[in-house]
């Protein structure tokens, strides 16, 4: 008997190691991939540091528009909340400054620091729910692309029902005692803040989900009623049951990782790392379904090299490697943080303009992306190459068109322009 039990707990353990590594890469994989979307406006915000409402709104919007647990966002030039998203309901929050409140103070404190995103909570929201605050130091960058002065902080509230409910931490917990501890990052160390803090104290199955400069802890109980205790197992069968539910475990957790690192390469360019045709297309099928419901329109662009073939021809394809990304770089330093600047073919891109809705405006934004592509590309060995690009642009004021005639439309006037000049 005594055996048999000793089976039947091995087979619970192993179960419960399986399940808790699926749970922990998915409650890794969401919080990062939230994480990552402030990544733009904190780039924006390093390279032009003087922030004005209007282009905070539009960066907020369209980290809302792609961030699904994003509660609201903040900026806090010298650690005062001057820009806040949505601005309804957070209006007393204006003009707060972090110094004067002393239950956010020390952790503000500890992230500029450390000098990197630290995670707090979570913490009862005011209206309603819980919350996770990322507030993440910004430094100005210096014309050498070196680090400059302190500037302030980025902060994001994300809210804790939608993250657990995307990773399936409340579809596990109904089936399942689990529970949660490491408010505020602290790991085993910090307060228990989902389910039963008593699961932590019958032997459960343990598991660390990194943060930013933290960590949490997940503990799931035993569920021996999935594993009947007549069941007779002998004693390598039960050890190589546990070894391969160890290992089991392991791979997952790397296949969730890997998982979610190659959704970041899968909607990439691997030359240029703009957006490739999927994630653009993507984010056109989101632009496009949001103006239809009333929202703001959009332009898109069509830009296509003239004559790209003879540069690697001529130069070989180190040298043509070299113009796409010179390329890439100078339509991304051409376009606001809330535009799109992606690769979508060998030497095609297509840029979407969130918020130009006028013509004068789209053929002023395709001027401006002529002339950044107008100046010679040095080579590595001392020479440089002209390289000219035929622009054309569709509007998108109401969402009436399709995405396809507004693709096609943009087409047609870039190679209107290539024939026009002989190319």
């Amino acid at each position: 008997m005594r055996l048999q039990g000793q089976a039947a707990e091995e087979l619970a353990r192993a179960a419960a190691t399986q399940q808790l590594a699926v749970l922990r890469a998915q409650v890794e994989g969401e919080l990062a991939s939230t994480l990552h979307l402030t990544r733009g406006m904190i780039a924006h915000v390093a390279i032009h540091p003087d922030m004005t409402e209007e282009t905070f709104r539009a960066l907020a919007e369209e980290l809302r528009l792609e961030g699904r647990h994003l509660r609201n966002l903040g900026l806090a030039p010298d650690n005062v909340l001057r820009f806040v998203h949505p601005r309804e309901g957070n209006e007393a929050a204006i003009g707060l400054r972090y110094a004067d409140l002393p239950e956010q103070w020390e952790s503000v404190q500890a992230a500029i620091e450390l000098g990197s995103t630290l995670v707090a909570g979570p913490f009862e929201l005011v209206q309603g729910g819980e919350g996770l605050a990322a507030r993440t130091p910004i430094h100005v960058r210096n014309p050498d692309r070196s680090q400059g002065r302190y500037w302030g902080l980025a902060s994001i509230v994300i809210d804790v029902d939608s993250l657990f409910e995307a990773a399936g931490v409340h579809e596990v917990s109904r089936s399942w005692p689990l529970a949660m501890r490491g408010r505020d990052g602290l790991g085993m160390e910090g307060d228990v803040f989902l389910g039963d803090p008593e699961v932590f104290a019958r032997e459960p199955v343990l598991m660390s989900v990194p943060l930013p400069n933290g960590s949490w802890v997940l503990a799931l109980e035993l569920r021996r009623d999935l594993a009947p205790a007549h069941l007779q197992v002998p004693l390598v069968f039960r050890l190589l049951g546990l070894l391969l539910g160890g290992v089991l475990a392991t791979l997952v957790v790397l296949l969730m990782r890997a998982r979610f690192r190659n959704r970041q390469l899968a909607l990439h360019d691997d030359l240029t790392g703009l957006p490739n045709l999927r994630y653009v297309r993507d984010r056109l099928e989101r632009l496009h379904r949001r103006t239809r419901q009333g929202g703001e329109g959009f332009a898109v662009v069509s830009v296509d090299l003239d004559g790209f073939k003879s540069v690697n021809d001529a130069h070989g394809h180190q040298a043509g490697d070299r113009v796409l990304g010179e390329v890439a770089r100078r339509l991304r330093d051409t376009t606001r943080v809330t535009d799109m600047v992606a690769r979508v073919g060998g030497d095609e891109f297509l840029v979407l303009l969130p918020g130009i809705v006028e013509r004068d405006d789209l053929e002023r934004r395709v001027r401006e992306l002529s002339l950044a592509l107008a100046d010679p590309i040095a080579l590595e060995d001392d020479g440089t190459i002209e390289v000219a690009a035929s622009i054309g642009g569709a509007l998108c004021a109401r969402g009436e068109e399709s995405i396809d005639d507004l693709l096609q439309a943009a087409d047609a006037r870039m190679y209107r322009r290539k024939r026009s000049r002989g190319r």
